[in-house]
């Protein structure tokens, strides 16, 4: 299970009444989500990106008393989504000068309701009289060739336009935006479109292989698409009917999201022994205080599954005095009652507006996950004579006392 909230977790909403401005600048009024880096979002190129509800019909006119009337009346009338992304540079949210800030090198500070406001253009005496006028939803409509009147309602946000890319001595890094979590979300979904298209062992196979991909992890989870909704209990109640409590306590979870990389900058912000780097594989991740919801018995499956698939891993767990973020991970867990590991790539600068990668961690994820629906049975079966060797011996144990 991973949570695709990441993409807006760097991103910001348009709000639905969005013209501000001052003088003549035309600007956009935005909202933020979740915990961005929000001051890496000045001095950048950014466009805007997402869907609209347009209404769709042919209007039908009838003509009286030779004027030319618009019935209030549309034939086939429907909605429609339409998702969409301009691509160009559209507009830009710039810093305060060196010169106007003399601090802000050492204090930058801003007001995120007064200061983050992107610039899309400006009006003069020589521009276009329909440019003061345009809202941005306007200048989307015109773009996409759709009516603004059309336009019921959208959801809009900023995106940056520069576009991922490797970089490094030998392309050893990923540069880009989002990339919590895109990384494990695309490790998850390449996995399980891989096992799908393997007929031999869809046919041979006694499991149900699941991938599901959560928003709103940023913001708590609670909401329809989030982890605290109920659809993953109904689609699994769906998948085995009566059999639902039986199939929960033979099932195991992964909750996919990224972890924090070592810094070599911020050294002391790490554990001295769980330092996560780059080139070192998939990171497992653990907290005492379920922030993380690996336990001893998922931990030691993840080590087996990782040795049989040959995956290098390695842990983390947040220093005692610096609080720990969370994952979609313990919230499933406690709603589900199935086994779960915290797992992820190392990552740096999370959250910020363009944040990096590891191609190394990429692969291995690729690796761990594709492992994890062709092997996790085996591994399982493992864990399970064990335990039946132990029943035994106990209960051996006790006729003897008895």
């Amino acid at each position: 299970m991973r949570p695709t909230s990441s993409p807006l977790t760097q991103t910001v909403l348009v709000k639905p009444i969005a013209t501000a401005g001052y003088a003549n600048w035309k600007q956009v009024s935005v909202t933020t989500y979740g915990g961005g880096i929000w001051r890496t979002w000045f001095d950048r190129e950014l466009t805007v990106a997402g869907r609209l509800f347009v209404k769709v019909g042919r209007c039908l006119f009838v003509c009286c008393n030779f004027s030319l009337w618009k019935l209030c009346m549309q034939e086939n009338e429907s909605v429609h989504m339409k998702l969409f992304n301009l691509e160009h540079p559209l507009l830009f949210l710039p810093n305060l000068a060196i010169h106007l800030d003399r601090d802000s090198n050492t204090t930058f500070t801003f007001n995120a309701e007064e200061h983050l406001k992107p610039i899309f253009t400006f009006t003069s005496n020589t521009t276009n009289d329909k440019s003061k006028v345009m809202s941005i939803i306007d200048i989307i409509g015109r773009r996409l060739e759709i009516n603004p009147e059309n336009i019921l309602s959208s959801d809009v946000f900023l995106v940056p336009v520069q576009e991922a890319t490797t970089g490094g001595l030998v392309g050893e890094f990923i540069f880009g935006a989002r990339l919590d979590n895109l990384m494990s979300t695309y490790n998850g979904l390449t996995s399980i479109l891989t096992i799908s298209q393997d007929q031999a062992w869809m046919n041979s196979s006694e499991s149900i292989s699941m991938f599901a991909a959560f928003d709103n992890e940023e913001c708590g989870s609670m909401s329809a698409q989030g982890a605290m909704s109920s659809w993953t209990e109904w689609v699994l109640r769906r998948l085995q009917n009566d059999a639902f409590e039986r199939s929960i306590a033979r099932s195991f979870l992964i909750s996919a999201d990224v972890a924090h990389a070592i810094h070599p900058n911020y050294k002391s912000k790490h554990d001295t022994n769980h330092c996560p780097e780059f080139g070192k594989g998939i990171v497992i991740k653990l907290n005492a205080n379920q922030r993380y919801a690996t336990s001893g018995s998922s931990l030691a499956k993840m080590i087996r599954l990782a040795d049989m698939t040959c995956t290098p891993h390695q842990f983390y767990t947040n220093r005692n005095d610096i609080g720990c973020g969370s994952t979609v991970g313990p919230i499933l867990a406690s709603k589900l009652a199935i086994e779960t590991v915290d797992v992820g790539a190392p990552l740096l600068a999370m959250h910020s507006v363009r944040e990096m990668g590891c191609t190394f961690g990429l692969v291995c994820g690729d690796t761990f996950f594709k492992g994890f629906f062709y092997r996790m049975h085996e591994v399982e079966k493992e864990f399970n004579k064990n335990v039946t060797s132990i029943e035994q011996q106990s209960a051996t144990e006790v006729d003897k006392k008895l």
